[in-house]
């Protein structure tokens, strides 16, 4: 895996679309093999996986957003690719998801990543114990602004996925 995935961007030079998939394929699958020991803890092996993974999954993007431009649906999944490999400051993430999933309704609604981002974000928005410290962030970065609550949010995302599915 490591010797195939250092030789994209040599063995498919000039052929930038092709880079971001393989890019995004190896950030998927680095990222799929982490594993935690019992106690919940990441192991050696799992961190050099996980980093793998992130920059795989920041030269994804880098690379769509050089082919496609800055608004495209494969711009928007490696945003949340990105995103779901901790690619993005704690601070920020709210906002940069919903950024993505904005994209995605904008290019392609029926793109079948926009489910796992409404999932996730519905996830961060409400879901007690586990997420609870980023309710209000993720409240707040709901674009349009509304004055629902986090339920009716959640509620509304949550049927929104199910067309798509």
């Amino acid at each position: 895996m490591d010797d195939l995935s250092d030789k994209i961007d040599t063995d498919f030079a000039g052929q930038a679309d092709i880079q971001a998939e393989l890019h995004h394929k190896f950030a998927d699958i680095f990222g799929s093999v982490a594993k935690r020991d019992r106690f919940g803890v990441l192991t050696e092996r799992s961190k050099k996986h996980i980093a793998k993974a992130l920059d795989h999954a920041r030269r994804a993007l880098a690379l769509r957003r050089q082919f496609y431009g800055e608004r495209h649906e494969l711009v928007a999944k490696d945003m949340v690719y990105l995103y779901w490999c901790g690619g993005v400051e704690e601070k920020g993430r709210a906002t940069y998801l919903m950024a993505a999933i904005n994209m995605m309704r904008e290019t392609n609604p029926n793109n079948l990543n926009l489910p796992y981002m409404l999932e996730d974000y519905t996830n961060r928005l409400m879901m007690p114990e586990t997420f609870e410290k980023y309710h209000e962030q993720y409240r707040n970065a709901v674009f349009p602004p509304t004055v629902e609550n986090k339920y009716q949010i959640g509620e509304r995302y949550l049927r929104e996925m199910l067309p798509v599915f």
